[in-house]
């Protein structure tokens, strides 16, 4: 009797311990469910960079390759439908309104050649920026800062340039070391957890061998 105690003492905090491991499961769940919404979003912002480019070609030849610029117009449309479909997901994104309807309105006018390329560039790199915004709401658990560093430094790309050309590179190399981040924080919660249920039956047979003693 005077082991049992102390074993079912330690045989209670390592109950508790596995919970907290199991817990932490939900974090990593959560991480790729962001890590998904984050790649979404990378999807847009890249297809609106090329149709922007393509944009600005099309009306500086005024009116050539009509089918080119028609099917990336398609594919910011996917990428757009792919990225509603993840933030009607997340709790924390559904009252944020990705703000579209000037870039609808913009694509009519290019269309027909009434636009400038100022105005063109001005209306991508709004759009963009809304997207780029709503990623400041996503909260990673157990992740460095490095995540909102980096979504200020595309603001200020954005800000600087007024242009979205080449804010896909910036974003691709936040997106690679988030998705090496998740991957750290994945091995370490997997590493922890089979430990400490190690441990649990370690001490669960050790009082078990007690009452045979």
């Amino acid at each position: 009797m005077i082991f049992t105690l102390p074993v079912l003492g330690i045989l209670y905090f390592s109950s508790i311990l596995v919970l907290e491991k199991i817990e932490m499961a939900n974090e990593v769940e959560l991480n790729h469910n962001n890590l998904h919404y984050i790649k979404a979003v990378e999807e847009f912002v890249s297809s609106l960079e090329k149709e922007q480019n393509l944009s600005l070609k099309y009306l500086s030849s005024r009116g050539l390759n009509k089918e080119l610029i028609e099917h990336h117009q398609e594919v910011s449309k996917k990428a757009l439908l792919s990225l509603e479909k993840y933030k009607e997901e997340k709790a924390e994104l559904k009252k944020y309104k990705l703000e579209i309807s000037d870039l609808i309105s913009l694509r009519k006018q290019i269309y027909n050649l009434n636009t400038t390329p100022e105005e063109i560039i001005k209306c991508f790199n709004q759009t963009t920026k809304t997207a780029i915004d709503s990623m400041f709401l996503i909260k990673f658990a157990k992740l460095s800062n490095d995540f909102r560093v980096d979504l200020s430094k595309m603001n200020h790309f954005l800000n600087v340039n007024q242009n979205i050309d080449g804010i896909s590179k910036i974003f691709a190399d936040m997106l690679g070391q988030l998705e090496r981040e998740v991957a750290i924080f994945d091995r370490d919660v997997i590493i922890e957890r089979n430990l400490s249920f190690v441990y649990l039956f370690f001490c669960f047979f050790t009082l078990i061998s007690l009452f045979f003693v």
